[in-house]
């Protein structure tokens, strides 16, 4: 079982990258091209913002706040749209490319602190982005 400084240090890891997942959905959210597709990345983003309070909660009773987790207002935010050259299918392979990397980064963490509670959270994070992912890319 891992200790509880390996567990933070993953949880911490795991809650930065929603962080930044949560900010590319929502630029995604303002171009979807559809009211479907819109609604889609909605619950997307809110699943997203539930993920983080769940996985902010776990961490905070561990050691307090780790002071490498940044306040998602004091961080840069990446413009992907213009990553993308403007370009729709571009951006949206961006947007994709970011969760179903978030996805997979959760479950190898999950698996680095196999034992501990905290590692369902990570495989339910994992799990319900890859299946909201998964209807957005069709």
């Amino acid at each position: 079982m891992a200790d509880e400084e390996s567990v933070d240090r993953h949880l911490a890891a795991v809650i930065d990258q929603v962080i930044s997942a949560i900010q590319a959905t929502k630029q995604a959210v303002w171009s979807a091209s559809t009211p479907e597709k819109r609604a889609a990345l909605t619950d997307l983003k809110g699943f997203l913002g539930e993920q983080l309070v769940v996985l902010s909660e776990a961490e905070e009773r561990i050691n307090g706040r780790a002071p490498s987790i940044t306040s998602p207002t004091g961080r840069a935010i990446r413009n992907l749209r213009s990553e993308a050259d403007n370009d729709f299918s571009a951006f949206k392979a961006l947007v994709l490319n970011e969760l179903r990397g978030v996805a997979a980064d959760a479950r190898a963490r999950a698996v680095e602190i196999s034992g501990a509670s905290e590692a369902e959270l990570l495989t339910g994070l994992a799990d319900g982005l890859d299946q909201r992912v998964d209807s957005l890319g069709a």
